[in-house]
């Protein structure tokens, strides 16, 4: 520093301290963007790739992985020892994602191989689990919701204090969910990686997020274009249960030198439209419902609703009520149908949190009870907001109320005798509470494609 000083200190020196300054820019542009980096106290180099939530296979257009690696590949001359380490991020069982590590390093030494001349350098390979001190690193340079008890729960887990098993679900009720999903969004992702590094020393113990990159020499440009295009003769197959494999939302599994992605907890977002969930739980796509309200006051309810992915579904349902007693002239007859749309927030996985619905509908009825009856038509629509949550690995309560416009027409009769006599017909125009519900919910068509008894 004194030197640089020193320099600039002349008209002569300020074109220097001008090349180092440009200098000192384009490092720190190489370091954001993935490029290769200098490893504090070492001659080693590193480069980090990513994987997809759901998958431990190494995807070279994910991210733009193989362009950085076919840069580095051309630019490094490897010679010593390459160590490979994956990691994974939080969600699922810790064991399961242990494994998922692994499987994503070997993933990436069986890629490097198949890829790429390599004489010489010797591929060391291992996984670190979950990455909890790179999450520690992200959570203390955030602004994010609940920071303290949510560093205070990772400090608990990096000093052994707190179980990696029970930190989920601590983490996971931070501010009903809300440190999760945010740290889901933003950090999860960056912790689904493997490192490679080239040292000619045994590796020092890794602490912090790392950054950077490190990669192997190709020596023919088809095998260059193979890293870059992922062309090595062969498919990788979408797993879609982390947990059942070694579980995104969450980690991969078997990947290995089967070219097999998974993740140890979600089954692979882009292509179940759904998020990550918790543990070991399935991705169910669709639901079954019943109010049981409705169903108290003798009339009979049915609901279907479709997740389309984390933040919406539509729903219709149906209520019907068909009782009569002509003889004591007492008629309780109602046929009601109920689109829905809903937009769901707040929701650290699939069919729990909250919700905020469009709903419209219209039906028929006919009530009388030895007086005045009224037969007619309506229809409504209103705004709805609701509150889902589990109860069991398919079933769910649902809790919702609802209020809006509705608009009916109708005719009032008097019972005389065996007859109904006409008396008006009439219209009625009502703004208020149109729909309360408390539904059991059975959960359906598991997405994930986990059996029983775990991946074979």
């Amino acid at each position: 520093m004194k030197l640089i000083l020193t320099i600039c200190k002349n008209m002569a020196g300020l074109a220097v301290c001008f090349l180092l300054l440009a200098a000192s820019l384009a490092a720190a542009a190489q370091e954001h963007d993935g490029s290769r980096i200098p490893v504090k106290e070492t001659d080693s180099l590193e480069i980090l790739v990513y994987f997809e939530k759901g998958y431990s296979s190494f995807n070279p257009a994910y991210k733009k992985n193989g362009e950085r690696l076919l840069k580095f590949i051309r630019e490094v001359d490897f010679k010593d020892t390459l160590h490979i380490r994956g990691t994974a991020s939080p969600e699922g069982e810790w064991k399961l994602n242990d494994r998922l590590s692994i499987r994503r390093a070997e993933s990436l030494r069986s890629y490097i191989m198949e890829n790429a001349a390599i004489d010489g350098p010797v591929l060391i390979v291992g996984g670190d689990g979950i990455d909890w001190a790179g999450l520690r690193s992200m959570a203390m340079e955030s602004s994010m919701p609940h920071k303290e008890k949510v560093l205070k729960v990772i400090s608990g887990v990096l000093s052994g204090r707190i179980q990696p098993e029970n930190a989920n679900k601590s983490l996971l009720y931070i501010g009903d969910g809300e440190a999760w999903w945010y740290m889901y969004r933003n950090f999860f992702p960056q912790l689904r990686t493997v490192s490679f590094r080239t040292w000619g020393d045994p590796p020092p113990t890794i602490i912090g997020h790392r950054q950077g990159a490190a990669y192997v020499e190709a020596e023919h440009e088809e095998e260059a274009s193979a890293i870059v295009s992922g062309n090595s003769g062969r498919e990788a197959t979408p797993v879609s249960g982390e947990a059942d494999v070694a579980h995104d939302d969450c980690q991969d599994s078997d990947a290995g030198t089967s070219g097999v992605q998974e993740e140890a907890v979600v089954q692979d977002a882009s292509r179940t439209g759904l998020d990550e969930t918790v543990g070991n739980e399935p991705f169910h796509r669709f639901a079954v419902k019943t109010n049981m309200l409705y169903d108290a006051a003798l009339m009979p309810n049915l609901e279907f609703e479709w997740l389309i992915n984390e933040h919406w579904s539509v729903s219709v349902d149906g209520n019907v009520a068909w009782w009569k007693n002509a003889q004591k002239h007492q008629y309780y007859q109602a046929l009601i149908i109920s689109p829905e749309c809903r937009w769901w927030f707040k929701t650290f996985k699939p069919w729990h949190g909250h919700y905020m619905g469009l709903m419209a509908g219209g039906g028929l009825y006919d009530l009388e009870n030895k007086r005045t009856g009224y037969r007619g038509e309506a229809g409504f629509a209103g705004l709805t907001y609701g509150f889902m949550w589990p109860i069991a690995r398919s079933l769910s309560f649902d809790a919702e109320i609802g209020a809006g416009y509705m608009y009916t027409k109708f005719e009032e009769y008097e019972p005389v005798d065996n007859h109904y006599v006409y008396q008006r017909t009439r219209s009625m125009n009502y703004v208020g509470p149109l729909k309360l519900k408390f539904s059991l919910v059975w959960r359906f068509a598991d997405m994930s494609g986990k059996k029983k008894g775990g991946a074979k």
